[in-house]
């Protein structure tokens, strides 16, 4: 399934599995991939919500 991702899309999905099985989660949910996003250091997203001036931190911790 992966070969027809992007390879920054095909990065997220990773680390949003990561996450979920961190979390010992079943799926990949919302939450998830959110925080795969926020650990995709290269990614579009996290340059996003610091440009609105969220905090990354914080919003992890608000997720976990």
């Amino acid at each position: 399934m992966t070969q027809n991702l992007s390879p920054q899309i095909a990065r997220v999905l990773a680390l949003s599995k990561a996450e979920a099985r961190r979390t010992h989660q079943d799926k990949v949910g919302a939450v998830a991939l959110l925080l795969g996003m926020l650990n995709d250091r290269e990614g579009a997203a996290l340059k996003v919500i610091e440009q609105f001036g969220i905090s990354t931190d914080q919003l992890r911790n608000t997720l976990e």
